[in-house]
């Protein structure tokens, strides 16, 4: 998958919840981990984390496992 512009923004909209949903359920081939855009994705949910890490928290825990 390439790292379109539409594809960036698309990621950097999802909330917190959807992006550690994403990371604990998704298929190991997933394209969203692969690549260019996989690198994108996790710094997209790196960033998020440490502006709000109680909001992190609060959305892992609402993920579950």
């Amino acid at each position: 998958m390439e790292l379109t512009e539409k594809l960036k923004r698309e990621i950097e909209a999802m909330p917190m919840h959807e992006l550690i949903r994403r990371i604990r359920f998704s298929p190991i081939d997933d394209p969203y981990f692969q690549g260019e855009v996989g690198e994108f994705f996790m710094k997209v949910s790196d960033e998020k984390r440490k502006t709000d890490p109680a909001g992190h928290v609060l959305a892992s825990k609402a993920v579950g496992w």
